[in-house]
């Protein structure tokens, strides 16, 4: 999909009808930022813990920063919430990421847009998503191993340290595609957890999927302790290229894979639901 002139390396992963394409396609064309007066308001979006924040501070909404900023907050829109604070006394533009778990970045390069959109491209997107019914098909399909949390539903605590540790344990997996962390709302991904043979009175609880063979972690404070996260992690993906002797490790997401049919307006009965 390109969007003013740029590549956003995405496709459309709503419902296939017109009125749900027109409506996605409404919030592109209408794209419009969040524009803060009140200061006091910052905490409250440092307090979102869903998703990863993108602030600017502008002198002007007239200002070159700011319609750059505009630009790409219309690129980023599904990965993170783009906020702008205008004030005259903010003379020089600033430009920066809010993250519960690993604090703010701020960005430091050139004032261009295609500077500021590689940036964005790189930080943006959580270290740790949530995956939900909306972008499972999206998540699910390249088959690159998954890193799961299973929290409850208003567990947002355990998200902060699972994030703390995926950063400081196994972000050289994530930075080489080898694995893919994300955390997901238990109840809405119950018969995943059925599955596995567990219940919403396990979590939080960490499961790696290699879309071949799962494990588990059902202990999640000893992912707090130094090196055990790496450890489960390297274990299970040697471990993935192993023949698989108790059937009950197979794969369970390979299950819950995309439909085939999913470029069509066809329903796949077939497939299992997460």
């Amino acid at each position: 999909m390109v969007y003013l002139g740029v590549h956003m390396k995405t496709e459309y992963r709503g419902q296939r009808n017109v009125r749900a394409i027109k409506e996605y396609i409404d919030i592109l064309i209408n794209n419009e930022v969040p524009i803060l007066t009140d200061v006091t308001k910052l905490d409250e979006i440092r307090a979102d813990k869903n998703h990863r924040c993108v602030m600017g501070f502008f002198p002007s909404q007239s200002h070159e920063m700011f319609q750059a900023f505009k630009k790409i907050s219309g690129v980023f829109h599904k990965q993170c919430y783009f906020y702008a604070f205008i004030n005259d006394v903010q003379q020089v533009p600033i430009i920066a990421i809010r993250d519960t778990a690993l604090g703010d970045e701020v960005y430091t390069g050139q004032n261009d847009v295609n500077a500021i959109f590689s940036w964005a491209r790189e930080n943006c997107k959580s270290l740790v998503p949530e995956m939900n019914f909306e972008n499972a098909e999206e998540m699910i399909e390249s088959k690159t191993p998954l890193l799961i949390l299973y929290r409850n539903s208003t567990d947002m605590e355990s998200v902060n340290q699972f994030t703390k540790a995926v950063n400081s344990e196994i972000r050289d997996f994530i930075q080489s595609n080898g694995i893919k962390a994300v955390h997901v709302d238990g109840a809405t991904f119950r018969n995943a957890l059925r599955f596995a043979d567990m219940t919403m009175e396990d979590l939080p609880l960490i499961q790696i999927d290699t879309f071949r063979t799962y494990n588990l972690l059902t202990n999640f404070t000893e992912v707090l302790q130094s090196g055990n996260l790496r450890k489960f992690v390297k274990e299970s993906l040697d471990q993935s290229g192993v023949e698989l002797k108790d059937e009950d490790r197979k794969s369970i997401y390979l299950k819950l894979q995309p439909s085939s049919k999913r470029y069509s307006f066809m329903v796949d009965s077939a497939r299992d639901e997460l």
